[in-house]
């Protein structure tokens, strides 16, 4: 943005705002809000600036900001990385656990049912019926409620 035009600094800026709120990121939209509303001391596009340093702070706050966001991405991709690593590693014990105690019918087909099955507490449950359920088939059965 360095260099840029008043007008395109604004359109920029107000285009990256509507991404955000599209994201529905709502932390990073109210950052970027504060971050931009402080130097732009309220204008709006098609207003002058007057002090060229207002936009030069600006410009400055947008690029720091703009270093961190790829982190706090990161950061989150990680995280929810993590949890479905969890969920998958869960499901496989849970399929292992069914294959030796009724089969490999058995456990095939809980693999395909808990396909669709992604919470943590979902999982838990599943795993309390397999030691309850006296067969394969009142497993399968259960699974299938959910």
């Amino acid at each position: 943005m360095r260099g840029a035009s008043e007008d395109k600094l604004f359109q920029g800026a107000e285009a990256l705002y509507r991404r955000l709120v599209e994201l529905g990121d709502k932390p990073m939209e109210n950052s970027f809000f504060e971050l931009v509303s402080g130097p732009c001391n309220d204008k709006r596009l098609g207003q002058n600036w007057e002090d060229r340093k207002n936009m030069a702070e600006l410009v400055g706050a947008l690029e720091g900001r703009t270093i961190t966001w790829p982190e706090k991405w990161r950061a989150n991709y990680i995280a929810e990385g993590r949890a479905q690593g969890r969920v998958e590693g869960r499901v496989g014990l849970l399929v292992s656990m069914a294959r030796q105690r009724f089969g490999e019918a058995v456990a095939s087909t809980i693999s395909d049912l808990l396909k669709s099955v992604r919470t943590e507490p979902a999982l838990d449950e599943v795993g309390s019926w397999l030691l309850t359920c006296e067969t394969g088939e009142a497993l399968i059965a259960r699974i299938r409620q959910m």
